[in-house]
């Protein structure tokens, strides 16, 4: 019985074949077959592409994935609560040295085009570091961030550099899921490593860790739409929430709804915001109820959970109204190249001390502040150019990684308004959001296997 129904089998597909060709007389017998062979390669549970864990999220030879690993590590160890027994300008040196290692690499490698937008704004921004007074460590810093630019930014187009951003992107999202799990863990079992702020989990402020937070909830809630586990994604991305809240960063929580927004809206099937609404009210409501301080315990100095105390004086404290008009004043006595990459007072007036740490309050009046009109105009021809290489090529860009993208400009836009992070060489913000930047200016090719 086999062969005749192997033969029954094989003359039921020439005669389909043949009618085929006499329908349509470009189709032969011939590439029906391999139409067919085709196929079944596909659907065979063995034709499977060999692909490493690392190769999920690092591209590129052996060298520039250890590369590309060593910086990632560096970056959120650096913002980590773990004694590291290094001082910080000893590991900005060291976060600086790796990201411009990578941007060396990338030119060695060639194949690259240098972007004159960005190039013109480098140039527009050099007179700022260069014009500081010596002790305020402009210069190193200014530095930094240009290694950023090349290393992983938008200074460079195609080739390389194209994967390396990717690379890093893709890395510094699965580093962020990594220290939300863990700080999660911490939340539950009530362990502190010591961080300032609010609750920092494994970082080493809870500014950080509020950012971190929004970043991994964008990218679960964005994910429960299309995976398998799409229930398992959107439990995870209310924790990740409700981490987000915890730390208290107002900003990280407008940044994290304004990307759950744009996801939302761009999908058909919007009960799914509206049930991570719920999960995530749910989970403030039974800390409100299982924990916290009454009133009367805060007037005494009471607190359960003193987190939770920080949350809500926090809501009703202005911490950055100082900030703003301390960087407009530096702005309006140095209009034309700012003060350079450091901040002159802090909120109250008061001189800062040379060398000092710098926090802006603000990534945009930074800007002003630090570069003057020289700088804020090379960032607007930066800005004009990357969204018209967006816009060029947007249609070509897969549905998912556009998501992706929209969902972390939302974030980034109110991150960046109430956190000065666009100069912060050290921090894993910086370099997320100018490998964003250097991706949406060299598209297609840099969101290929993005997501």
């Amino acid at each position: 019985a086999a062969p005749v129904v192997g033969m029954r089998t094989t003359c039921w597909k020439s005669l389909r074949a043949q009618r085929i060709s006499s329908r349509w007389p470009w189709v032969t017998p011939s590439s029906m077959s391999q139409r067919y062979s085709a196929t079944a390669a596909i659907r065979s549970p063995t034709h499977t592409e060999p692909r490493s864990a690392s190769s999920l999220f690092l591209e590129g030879p052996l060298a520039e994935r250890v590369l590309l690993l060593s910086v990632c590590i560096a970056y959120f160890l650096r913002r980590s609560a773990l004694p590291l027994g290094i001082d910080g300008y000893t590991y900005f040196i060291i976060c600086a040295s790796l990201i411009g290692a990578l941007g060396l690499y990338a030119v060695l490698a060639g194949g690259y085009r240098v972007n004159g937008a960005c190039m013109l704004m480098v140039a527009l921004t050099a007179p700022s570091a260069f014009l500081a007074p010596e002790d305020s460590l402009s210069l190193p810093r200014w530095a930094g961030w240009v290694a950023v630019l090349a290393g992983v930014g938008p200074l460079f187009r195609g080739g390389t550099p194209c994967r390396i951003r990717r690379s890093l992107f893709k890395a510094g999202l699965l580093f962020s899921h990594a220290c939300v799990v863990v700080s999660l863990a911490m939340l539950v079992t009530g362990l502190s490593l010591g961080g300032r702020g609010g609750f920092s989990g494994i970082t080493g402020h809870s500014i950080f860790l509020s950012q971190l937070g929004a970043f991994a909830t964008v990218d679960a809630f964005r994910r429960a739409g299309f995976s398998r586990h799409g229930n398992a994604w959107l439990l995870y991305s209310a924790a990740a929430g409700l981490l987000t809240l915890v730390a208290g960063s107002r900003a990280a929580i407008a940044g994290a709804l304004c990307g759950l927004t744009l996801i939302s809206y761009r999908r058909p099937r919007r009960w799914q915001f509206v049930l991570f609404v719920c999960l995530l009210g749910l989970s403030v409501v039974m800390l409100l109820l299982l924990g916290g301080s009454s009133d009367e315990e805060l007037e005494r100095g009471e607190q359960v959970h003193p987190w939770l105390s920080r949350i809500y004086m926090k809501g009703f404290t202005n911490s950055r109204t100082n900030l703003w008009l301390a960087r407009w004043r530096e702005f309006v006595e140095n209009p034309l190249f700012g003060v350079g990459f450091q901040c002159t007072t802090v909120g109250s007036g008061q001189a800062r001390s040379a060398g000092a740490p710098v926090e802006p309050g603000s990534s945009f009046l930074a800007v002003l502040s630090m570069t003057g009109l020289a700088g804020a105009i090379g960032v607007m021809i930066l800005t004009a150019d990357v969204l018209a290489s967006a816009r060029r090529n947007w249609r070509r860009v897969d549905p998912r990684t556009q998501e992706l993208m929209v969902a972390f400009v939302g974030a980034f836009v109110f991150i960046l308004l109430a956190e000065g992070s666009i100069f912060a060489v050290g921090e894993a913000c910086c370099i997320l959001f100018w490998s964003l930047a250097g991706i949406f200016g060299d598209l297609p090719e840099s969101a290929k296997r993005l997501d």
